[in-house]
């Protein structure tokens, strides 16, 4: 069954329904009478029924598409996936960092484990003059160690002259 479907089977029964109403008028038997009410009050009836059947429909219709925008995200999120790994700090801090060959775990794509667990990307930033990283996502914090320090100057300069903008990505 369609919307289409159901709207011509609704109009229908509000045809019959204005095609009855003038008989009603003509018919001089009580007994007719009442017969003939009660066909009009069922064809009323049975038009809101209609109504509740059409609004179920479109939300299973509603809740359809919005299952097929959600799969899309996840195949789409499983993409993304492919291209990362897990990447383990001297701190021992676990972070997200593209899977590239010729990337460098200190380049400035260091995504929170965290987020990225909870399919969100969110690049951890520099706190300026220190040797911590916040995720703007959830705050979570990491360290790096003094040597490693000296490798993500490389990429970020040295705390504060370069700052990182903000910059967060979710897929949901």
């Amino acid at each position: 069954m369609t919307t289409q479907t159901i709207v011509k089977l609704s109009n229908s029964i509000r045809d019959a329904i204005v095609k009855i109403r003038p008989l009603y008028k003509n018919i001089q038997d009580e007994d007719d009478k009442i017969i003939l009410s009660d066909v009009m009050s069922n064809l009323i009836q049975s038009q809101g029924y209609l109504s509740d059947i059409q609004l179920s429909y479109q939300q299973v219709l509603d809740d359809n598409e919005t299952a097929r925008k959600r799969i899309m995200q996840y195949e789409q999120w499983a993409e993304d996936l492919s291209k990362y790994k897990s990447f383990r700090l001297k701190s021992g801090c676990t972070i997200i960092i593209p899977k590239e060959p010729d990337s460098s775990p200190y380049s400035k794509e260091w995504y929170c484990k965290h987020c990225f667990d909870n399919k969100k990307k969110s690049l951890f930033q520099p706190e300026l003059g220190t040797i911590t990283f916040i995720c703007p996502g959830c705050n979570k914090t990491i360290f790096v160690t003094d040597d490693e320090l000296e490798e993500v100057q490389k990429f970020y300069g040295t705390p504060p002259s370069r700052p990182i903008k903000h910059i967060q990505v979710d897929p949901n």
